[in-house]
């Protein structure tokens, strides 16, 4: 882990310890039934995860549960059960690591703060005195208060600023561990239309559920989440079918191109190889005889056959469909393709740096197809770089393995020129290529693949350096 993750990481947790022992310094009598209560309600968030079809947009409904407790509870007691219930949920859903469940559970907890102190500053009361009152005027008091525009006024900057903090600290975390600008992160992953939609919906429903919560009590909270719950299994099995038929259509159209390639790349070996036999035996007849015409022809053959021949062997590579699986080590792999790359003229004056994991597992892959990516993608990063009079040119590899997720993560970067945007969403097309001898099959045979282990592969640009491919494989 890097310095200044372990600093920032550090750093907010500790804030986080000073609220919590402010919390138990200034409510020292807790009503233990409320808290346990809005614990259990802000865990059964944590279970109804909101996605996006594109699968970036990720919130859970615990942002609801954790605001409606900041309206319910007073302040120190909502921090207490913000940060426990968010530590507990990381431990018991997500078998996070003790520092990440901790550090989530910070993260939260500030966001809280944050809103609760906003809700506070303009004006807003909790509803814990609305909520002791006799059934026949509690749920009246509760709607005119809940429509009331002093609390909205109140309300809803506090719910932005809780999306804002969260969102933030997510941000900069991410910015310690990648090294890219802050409000890149922001835009990619906070501010586009469905993780905005998500983040503004889980906000207007937290007076639903104080509003549920004040009127029927308990059976209130269960009509909700069984509500949320046939919502929530149709979101998957929509988001399972839109996923399914994606990769059914890539895999009829790869299959398709696979095969094509497969009976041209044979047809196409037969007149190479008679075309490469005429042209040696031309050249050497004109080097006999002086002819600087026959030798100019002769090189223009032979200059043809070549691209001729990478364009085959793109073509068998592409079509190459059987995937024999063995277990094995990619760091050693990956190791091994860098010590045989590096003797070859395209990487001449490139300087490489691999990061390897140190607990990354033995995963069943293809080894000579894993190479070939490998191969792929670092012959594609020394060719960006080609044109470019940097004094230091470098390819970054890096491993990575992400223990809950059981994922594991490959990434090649260079500090080139990085990918036109217009091409960034075409890079991995068969036959797709802005190089003057490129055949077009080298990033195409890395999604296939990709595809071929239940992985995939994708394309960005890193501020200040160049492009970056990430492959990402299931440890299985």
């Amino acid at each position: 882990m890097k310095f200044k993750v372990k600093a920032f990481v550090a750093g907010t947790s500790a804030l986080a310890v000073v609220l919590l022992g402010a919390s138990f310094f200034y409510h020292r009598q807790w009503d233990i039934q409320a808290v346990l209560l809005w614990m259990g309600l802000c865990l059964l968030g944590e279970l109804f995860w909101i996605k996006a079809p594109s699968g970036d947009s990720i919130q859970s409904l615990g942002a609801t549960t954790k605001l409606a407790s900041i309206l319910v509870l007073d302040p120190w007691t909502a921090l207490l059960v913000i940060y426990s219930s968010t530590v507990v949920g990381n431990f018991a859903f997500r078998q996070a690591l003790w520092y990440r469940a901790i550090y989530n559970g910070s993260q939260l907890m500030l966001a809280g703060a944050g809103a609760a102190a906003v809700f506070y500053l303009l004006g807003g009361r909790p509803l814990t005195e609305l909520l002791e009152l006799s059934p026949e005027f509690r749920t009246a008091s509760l709607i005119a208060t809940v429509a009331d525009q002093k609390f909205l006024l109140a309300f809803f900057p506090a719910g932005v600023a809780y999306i804002l903090i969260n969102n933030s600290c997510m941000a900069l975390l991410m910015s310690a561990m990648s090294g890219r600008r802050v409000w890149i992160l922001w835009q990619e992953n906070c501010l586009y239309s469905e993780e905005i939609q998500s983040s503004l919906t889980l906000v207007l429903l937290t007076p639903l559920l104080v509003l549920l919560y004040g009127a029927f009590g308990v059976v209130g909270l269960i009509l909700l989440f069984v509500c949320l719950a046939l919502v929530h299994q149709a979101n998957r099995r929509f988001l399972a079918v839109t996923k399914a038929q994606d990769d059914l259509i890539r895999s009829e159209r790869m299959g398709a191109m696979g095969e094509m390639a497969q009976e041209i790349g044979k047809s196409l070996v037969n007149f190479l190889t008679s075309l490469k036999a005429g042209a040696g035996r031309l050249y050497q007849l004109a080097s006999r005889t002086d002819s600087d015409h026959i030798v100019r022809g002769a090189e223009i053959i032979e200059v043809n056959v070549g691209h001729m021949s990478a364009l085959v062997e793109g073509l068998a590579a592409f079509s190459h469909k059987e995937t024999q699986t063995v277990p094995t080590d990619l760091n050693e792999l990956l190791r091994r393709t860098i010590e045989f790359v590096k003797p070859q003229n395209r990487f001449d004056q490139i300087h490489f740096k691999f990061t390897p994991d140190p607990i990354l597992p033995k995963v069943n892959v293809d080894p000579g197809q894993m190479q070939q990516v490998f191969i792929n993608l670092l012959s594609n990063a020394a060719d960006a770089m080609a044109e470019l009079e940097k004094p230091v040119k470098k390819i970054f590899a890096e491993t990575h393995y992400d223990p809950n997720g059981q994922r594991i993560r490959i990434s090649v970067a260079d500090n080139g020129p990085g990918i036109p945007e217009k091409n960034l969403a075409r890079v991995f097309e068969p036959h797709f290529t802005t190089k003057v001898s490129g055949h077009g099959f080298g990033l195409s045979t890395v999604f296939r693949i990709a595809s071929n282990h239940r992985g995939t592969v994708s394309a960005h640009n890193l501020p200040g350096l160049g492009a970056q491919f990430i492959l990402d494989l299931p440890n299985a």
